[in-house]
């Protein structure tokens, strides 16, 4: 969200994803993640071996696809971040 409180989905973020669901069969790998990556900044992403992290991942890339969304939720990657 920006200073005011609204989404921008095409300007200062490189990633932005709300309320992102993952389960497998009846474990839940990742619950409502809210993440925001400004363009331009660096990023890391860390965790104990286990806790899901290339899940989130892959769910952020398309390469599996997030089970569940709750109401108003959405994934939103820049294209061409580097340009």
């Amino acid at each position: 969200m920006n200073d005011s409180g609204t989404t921008n989905m095409q300007g200062d973020f490189a990633v932005e994803v709300r309320g992102l669901v993952k389960k497998f069969e009846n474990k839940i790998a990742v619950n409502k993640v809210d993440l925001t990556v400004m363009k331009g900044s660096a990023f890391g992403y860390l965790g104990y071996k286990g806790a899901n992290k290339t899940t989130l991942i892959k769910s952020l890339l398309g390469l599996t696809k997030a089970n569940e969304r709750i109401k108003n939720s959405w994934i939103w990657l820049l294209r061409n971040a580097a340009t």
